[in-house]
């Protein structure tokens, strides 16, 4: 119980922070708002003097100054750090626009800056050239003007409109989320419910248990016990992110990105629930009978490396989805049980199943954890009173026909 609320706190710790960094990172970087100063020397381009005003009117995180004098006097504030750098100007071989030299004394190419300074030059450029063929201000800024492309998902069914761009971010934001932390919650769970059986059967406390209570009712009450901890946490964490977003600069920023909780689809949350739970089951009855076959925690970790690879291939695969939910791949693995759900929450999520995949896909995994449950509570029940090296499958198949489950 102290590592739940250890990790939960921790958990707690990193969401709060995580969520917050772009507000951190704008308060720590408060006092460089600053914009970084660039001379520009063109004493002898008739170009450069025309480009001279356009260049210091111009917004943004480069400010550029004239610097009279030549660059005798931009050297010397360069010297006192007056400048962090500065262009000269010079009239070239093309006629619309001069030779550029940007200087400054790194013993580096300023690779971040020359970038800045190249997107720069090249606005001003195009600016200078249209203005030069008598376009007026007003065409200019239509010209600069990006163009906003709105995305939106079609419905194949064509009997609903299908999701909105807003509405796409945030389900595909959940999704991943939601994927992430079942993929966690299996991975570190279904291994509680391994460690617990094993630890009671190493330390010889299941054979005073199994006086009292049915191997049975061992294995789901830590099964069921074990599951309402991780919707616990789950739940405090959904409910930390939510509280850290609520925050005025991250609803600001939110706002900025045209994101809003209100797109979420609630029935996306309620897919959510049974598929958490679906595979939660699946993959903890699965540990709880590896769990009894090992007698020492020593060997539980190669024991259910079988089960871990399953979750992890899972994992993958729903990785590959979020950028193709619609592949032959994809729809194929949602209706494998082991597999479904991850893949199938996700192609609820991101793309639009047919009511009758989603439901058959319900049906198989439920059905898939009876078979397992049931399975389960053989080898379970069979394997918590065998000691010393794992059994071989002949052995606990010899054991389980000798109990009824």
């Amino acid at each position: 119980m102290k590592s739940f609320k250890v990790m939960t706190l921790l958990f707690v710790i990193l969401i709060t922070i995580g969520a917050n960094v772009p507000y951190l990172i704008k308060q720590f970087s408060s006092g460089s708002d600053k914009a970084t100063e660039v001379g520009i020397v063109a004493d002898e381009a008739k170009l450069g003097e025309k480009l001279t005003p356009i260049l210091t009117k111009y917004p943004g995180e480069v400010k550029f100054v004239p610097v009279q004098g030549g660059e005798e006097k931009a050297k010397s504030l360069l010297k006192h750090k007056e400048l962090e750098g500065y262009l000269v100007l010079k009239d070239g071989n093309s006629a619309d626009f001069p030779d550029v030299i940007y200087k400054d004394q790194r013993t580096t190419p300023d690779t971040s800056m020359k970038l800045k300074l190249h997107t720069i030059l090249q606005t001003v450029k195009s600016n200078y050239i249209l203005s030069e063929a008598g376009l007026t201000e007003s065409q200019l800024n239509a010209i600069q003007s990006p163009v906003h492309i709105e995305t939106e998902q079609v419905n194949a069914s064509d009997q609903e409109a299908g999701k909105t761009q807003g509405e796409q971010a945030i389900a595909y934001i959940f999704v991943y989320a939601i994927n992430f932390l079942l993929y966690m919650s299996i991975l570190g769970y279904g291994q509680m419910v391994a460690t617990e059986i094993t630890a009671e059967k190493s330390s010889r406390v299941m054979e005073i248990l199994i006086t009292s209570v049915s191997p049975l009712k061992q294995m789901f009450g830590k099964i069921f016990g074990i599951c309402i901890l991780g919707l616990v946490q789950i739940l405090l964490c959904v409910i930390t992110v939510f509280a850290n977003l609520m925050l005025p600069w991250n609803r600001e920023l939110l706002s900025g990105l045209n994101l809003s909780f209100r797109d979420l689809p609630i029935d996306l949350i309620i897919y959510f629930v049974i598929f958490y739970l679906a595979g939660f089951f699946i993959y903890a009855t699965m540990y709880a009978a590896v769990g009894s076959m090992v007698s020492r925690t020593e060997e539980l970790g190669q024991a259910v490396m079988p089960v871990m690879f399953l979750v992890i291939i899972s994992f993958f695969i729903a990785s590959f989805g979020m950028q193709n939910p619609n592949s032959t791949l994809v729809t194929v693995m949602s209706f494998i049980p082991f597999f479904s759900p991850l893949i199938m929450f996700l192609r609820i999520g991101l793309s639009d199943p047919a009511l009758w995949e989603i439901l058959i896909s319900i049906g198989i995994m439920f059905a898939s954890i009876g078979i397992l449950a049931w399975l389960s509570a053989k080898i379970y029940r069979a394997g918590v009173l065998m000691y010393g090296k794992r059994p071989s499958f002949k052995e606990l198949r010899k054991a389980m026909k000798s109990f009824n489950a």
